[in-house]
């Protein structure tokens, strides 16, 4: 052997085992990316509420005033109070259409008081389309189904429900309101997977524009669903002594919807008395009549609420001193804390977990197939989002400065198998840091950020790969797990894919051909994934 072939023979060998231990590397668990903003914009509307589908877009509702410029899009308020504001973003923080509902004229009834304003979103994950609940008072349009707003029927502050397609057109606008003018408010919104909306909120007994009176009293919490065309389905009746109001709201897959709400005094909901007298309130309803499968009271506190798409819930607040759910209990260590629990879809606390110390109460939860996840604010200035695991061990947390409110929170899908988004909306005053994203503002201001997240891969053990005959000549087997969604790679010496799952020859779900004829002898590396995980094997083709 000549100098010059041994050392292309040295370099290839070199190159061979710095792969093998590059692709060691990226199969271990540990090899997981660190948390870390991925953008961090700041928007020139008020940011209320996020939602995400499926593809990782983001949508937000508010309320704006004056002229603005979201992205290529120019708006002007016709209210000079608040216009309500429906953008969607894409993946990548782009705003991709802007929706708004203006005034039409001041009302004769309410005078200035003319306003709309987005308060909570939800998406219809089967054609994109949106649903919006929010509030306002006067005349609004133009030419919108079922929009135009009585004055002489509905006086004060009224609820607005909003249908949206998904490139943004409306398509239709329920309202509720109260002929005495009292105030019915609208807090949450959910939809399920047929396009059926479910609203909670608090209200004095009220009328809506397409349906029925809901006598529900003073102050008292409501919970009523509309169908994907707008029309009225159900009212669950709830009643407590001294008022009550739901805070939010949640669809199973399972034709299931568990509502949370606060109350004061005696409560029922559905016809079923609660045993305390004053605290929170979580109900699973049938989402087809509304009806009752269980509902709980508990201690005071819990603020926010997300389902697992097969029941389940996790319920997120605040505590000081003690928080005790039937046996399990935590004590705060500081002046106030966060918490976080999940119940079984029959009502069964598994786990109550103490998350550290906050300085406000309204915490935030969403659910993520890894687990849920956590928006709290850890000062007056810094929030936080927390990953948990489906056992509540916390994860990881990743922190933002010189943010005054946190309040939208929605996860979706990243980029690659294991990569998760957080988007999280607020407001911010002055000077925000999102690292290494910086955002500037003239006074306050609204932000709207994504944070990325990867899944560490599980233990190999569940996924193997063996290659035979190895040394192989012109053709060789891959014997596989029998799991769906398994993908494989032969690469050689240089890192070059020369073979793919879809090059494997027929053969058996957990017995691939692979034809390697054409290919040169040498070292290569068989790369098999699936899940998050990943296994590595030295070919030989001689």
């Amino acid at each position: 052997m000549s100098l010059v072939q041994l050392m292309g023979y040295l370099m290839k060998r070199v190159l061979s085992i710095l792969l093998l231990v590059l692709l060691a590397a990226l199969a271990q668990p540990g090899w997981a990316q660190a948390p870390r903003w991925q953008w961090a914009d700041a928007q020139p509307f008020t940011v209320r509420a996020v939602a995400a589908d499926a593809a990782g877009n983001a949508y937000v509702t508010g309320s704006f005033t004056g002229t603005i410029r979201v992205g290529r899009f120019q708006l002007t308020s016709t209210s000079t109070i608040a216009d309500l504001i429906v953008v969607k973003f894409s993946p990548q923080g782009q705003p991709e259409w802007a929706t708004t509902l203006g005034a039409l004229a001041p009302s004769p009834v309410v005078s200035n008081r003319t306003y709309a304003a987005g308060v909570d979103i939800s998406v219809d994950a089967q054609n994109g389309g949106v649903a919006v609940v929010g509030g306002m008072s006067g005349l609004f349009g133009p030419n919108v189904p079922g929009i135009s707003l009585d004055p002489t029927r509905y006086q004060g502050d009224n609820m607005l429900v909003l249908r949206l397609s998904a490139s943004g057109q409306i398509q239709w606008a329920v309202q509720a309101g109260s002929s005495a003018g009292f105030p019915t408010r609208g807090n949450a919104i959910a939809t399920d997977a047929q396009g059926n909306s479910y609203i909670t909120g608090n209200g004095y007994g009220f009328a809506l524009s397409n349906g029925p009176l809901i006598s529900t009293g003073a102050r008292q919490m409501f919970v009523i669903s509309l169908n994907r065309a707008g029309s009225f389905r159900w009212n669950t009746p709830t009643f407590a002594n001294l008022g009550a109001s739901g805070l939010d709201i949640a669809a199973d897959e399972v034709g299931s919807v568990y509502v949370l709400g606060s109350y004061v005094g005696p409560f029922s909901i559905g016809g079923v008395e609660l045993a305390r007298q004053t605290g929170s309130a979580l109900a699973r309803l049938n989402s087809s009549t509304g009806t009752v499968v269980w509902a709980r009271g508990d201690q005071e506190g819990a603020t926010s609420l997300a389902v697992e798409p097969q029941g389940g819930a996790y319920v997120a607040g605040s505590f000081s001193g003690t928080y005790q759910l039937d046996a399990a209990s935590i004590s705060a260590s500081a002046a106030r804390e966060a918490f976080l629990a999940r119940f079984t879809a029959g009502g069964a606390v598994t786990w109550l977990k103490a998350l550290g110390t906050i300085t406000t109460a309204g915490v935030r939860v969403a659910r993520a197939d890894t687990g849920p996840v956590v928006l709290l604010k850890r000062s007056a200035t810094v929030a936080a989002v927390l990953g948990l695991s489906n056992a509540g061990a916390i994860s990881w947390e990743e922190q933002a400065t010189g943010v005054e409110s946190a309040e939208g929170l929605a996860v979706a899908p990243g980029a690659g198998p294991r990569q998760r988004r957080v988007l999280v909306g607020g407001q911010f005053a002055g000077r925000a840091s999102f690292p290494p994203h910086t955002l500037q503002a003239n006074g306050s201001s609204s932000y709207l950020a994504s944070l990325l997240y990867t899944v560490p891969a599980a233990p190999p053990a569940s996924l193997s790969a063996t290659v035979f005959p190895n040394p192989a000549r012109g053709r060789f087997s891959v014997l596989l797990p029998p799991l769906s969604g398994i993908s494989a790679s032969l690469i050689n010496s240089q890192g070059r894919v020369m073979r793919t799952e879809a090059d494997f020859l027929p053969g058996k779900l957990d017995d691939k051909q692979l034809d390697v004829v054409d290919l040169p002898r040498g070292l290569y590396i068989l790369r098999v994934s699936w899940n998050g995980e990943v296994t590595t094997v030295q070919v030989q083709l001689i």
